[in-house]
């Protein structure tokens, strides 16, 4: 009798397993459609759900409906996300979050005009202003490397980079006034 008992929990974990199994690419739409569409949170709430599911994996009957039942569960960790969402500070209000978007959209706008300034700017820097760059920003040698080639010391390259850099800014400054018909 136990062993008939044993075989028929062994069927059911079974069954719940292949539900389970099944159900996980309609869970994370359903999820993802229901908060919003962010692939990372979806993901987060989906493996709030599956424990939650395993949780009352007793509850489950081999052979009823599976998916209303872990949609119902589903609805439980979304509600559960959403009340923790709404009181966490780093959500940001529905028009701050539109105003924050108008304003990276504002600043990608740019970013083409300033590299083709930041190039042209770079072909006015001396060359071994240009190696100096070149060394520390594209091989990604560390000040110190830079300062025992240079046979200078660290503050030296330091400050260095840090007039390059200065020099950039203005130049790129001057160059995007220029063509933007400011002067």
């Amino acid at each position: 009798m136990a062993e008939h008992q044993d075989d028929c929990k062994d069927a059911a974990l079974e069954s719940f397993i292949q539900e389970l199994t099944a159900a996980q690419t309609s869970l994370r739409a359903f999820i993802m459609a229901s908060i919003g569409g962010n692939g990372h949170e979806a993901a987060d709430v989906l493996q709030r759900t599956n424990l939650a599911l395993w949780k009352h994996v007793a509850k489950f009957r081999a052979g009823s409906p599976f998916m209303p039942w872990a949609i119902a569960i589903a609805k439980n960790e979304i509600r559960t996300f959403g009340r923790h969402r709404s009181r966490d500070r780093h959500v940001f209000p529905d028009d701050l979050a539109q105003l924050m978007t108008v304003a990276a959209e504002e600043a990608v706008d740019g970013v083409e005009d300033r590299i083709a300034a930041l190039r042209h700017c770079l072909t006015t820097l001396p060359q071994r202003q240009r190696d100096m760059l070149n060394q520390r920003y594209f091989q990604g040698k560390k000040i110190a490397q830079l300062a025992e080639s240079m046979q200078q010391s660290e503050n030296s390259v330091k400050c260095s980079l840090l007039r390059i850099r200065k020099a950039l800014q203005a130049c790129i400054g001057r160059r995007i006034a220029m063509t933007s018909g400011g002067g």
